[in-house]
């Protein structure tokens, strides 16, 4: 089935976009339309984009790391382009009106990698550019990439766990037909 830029656009919400970051309601949405128009009609799934978008951040957070600025520029651009590729997923699913567990599970690791690797690599660019910090202090930079790293992903894991102690709680006490 070849599915039209019409299918696409129309197969977001005003509730979904409205939730969402003011660069992404600009740029990130719209530059996502054709590049789901793109990938959808060369038979790629959702799951297949999610999976490519953690190798562009995960490319995008080494690229950070190097101290080199085309190599950096190119991670600030790859990074954005991962944005797209998280709307592109999305898109997909919408428009084929397929939700699965799986699909939802390569999203979630999808969207932990720039809170892992990027935020890492962006602490490691910071000590390679900051003219404004003295260099025995630059390391700083690393630990607290790392240390945000760290602590937005436990942060999810903690809120996962919650949810999924919640859920099962509620099926135990008969209060949920189906998790």
């Amino acid at each position: 089935m070849k599915y039209t830029f019409e299918d696409i656009k129309s197969s977001l919400t005003k509730k979904k976009n409205s939730r969402s970051s003011l660069w992404v309601q600009l740029w990130v949405r719209k530059a996502s339309f054709p590049v789901t128009y793109l990938f959808i009609n060369a038979g790629w799934t959702a799951n297949m984009v999610s999976v490519l978008s953690w190798i562009v951040i995960f490319v995008a957070a080494v690229l950070l790391s190097i101290d080199n600025f085309g190599c950096m520029l190119t991670g600030v651009i790859l990074t954005n382009f991962w944005l797209v590729l998280d709307c592109v997923d999305g898109n997909i699913a919408r428009v084929k009106k397929v939700k699965t567990f799986m699909g939802d599970f390569y999203d979630a690791v999808a969207g932990y990698g720039p809170f892992s690797f990027t935020t890492v690599g962006l602490g490691v660019a910071a000590y390679h550019t900051s003219f404004l910090m003295p260099e025995q202090y630059r390391h700083l930079f690393i630990l607290i990439g790392a240390v945000g790293a760290v602590a937005n992903v436990y942060m999810r894991l903690v809120h996962q766990k919650y949810l999924n102690c919640y859920f099962a709680g509620k099926k135990i006490l008969g209060e949920l037909d189906e998790i």
